[in-house]
């Protein structure tokens, strides 16, 4: 019973990984999508932030798809509905 808030609180924080990716990336200078977007966002690089902006949104479908699957394994009562 104590891992159905437990999905939904990690489903919820996913879309905060990009943002941390961006923090972290400057940081240490590192390649990646957060340096990426960050670099795009500064030169009006609009094309750049629509890709990006579509795969931080795949990801964020992705986790909640994920989730579902993980809460219906963990509770048998949502199968039903």
């Amino acid at each position: 019973g104590f891992l159905i808030p437990v999905t939904e609180i990690v489903s919820a924080k996913i879309p905060f990984l990009l943002g941390g990716a961006v923090i972290v990336e400057q940081v240490f200078n590192w390649p990646g999508m957060g340096r990426m977007a960050w670099q795009a966002a500064q030169d009006r690089d609009y094309p750049v932030i629509m890709g990006i902006a579509l795969v931080a949104a795949a990801f964020v479908r992705l986790g909640n798809l994920l989730q579902r699957v993980v809460f219906t394994a963990v509770n048998p009562r949502a199968s039903k509905e």
